[in-house]
């Protein structure tokens, strides 16, 4: 990321679960994915609440695994509304082959498919975001 955009890149990172260690690079606090994203959007289904902090990512990479597959939340449709939300141009989606059909909140919830790259039998899937 840094070699392509520049040294100045700010790179905040999530994971499924909170940890801190001596290989976290840059010392980085790293937050629960699904928590992170639900604290800094609204809460689209149950009330209209102002926005709960004003964070925004140009570019969005999930890339969250259990072991051999993925959590089944990044295909909820209100962690796909969520993520819409913080994300100002691109997603990127390491998912499984056969995970791919169960994108199709992406599609319906304001991201439109670019491309995907087969790597090693998982599917990386780049999104766009849609102008609202």
């Amino acid at each position: 990321t840094r070699k392509i955009w520049g040294s100045q890149t700010k790179i905040t990172g999530v994971d499924q679960k909170a940890y801190d260690g001596p290989y976290v690079e840059y010392k980085v606090k790293v937050m629960d994915a699904y928590q992170y994203v639900k604290e800094n959007t609204k809460d689209t289904y149950l009330r209209n609440v102002p926005l709960l902090g004003n964070v925004k990512h140009d570019v969005t990479v999930i890339d969250l695994w259990n072991g051999s597959d993925v959590p089944d939340f990044i295909f909820d449709v209100d962690f796909v509304v969520r993520l819409r939300e913080i994300t100002t141009k691109l997603l990127c989606l390491n998912i499984r082959d056969v995970d791919f059909k169960r994108c199709q909140a992406y599609n319906d919830y304001g991201f439109k498919f670019d491309r995907f790259s087969p790597v090693e039998g998982n599917r990386v899937v780049w999104w766009s975001t849609v102008n609202k």
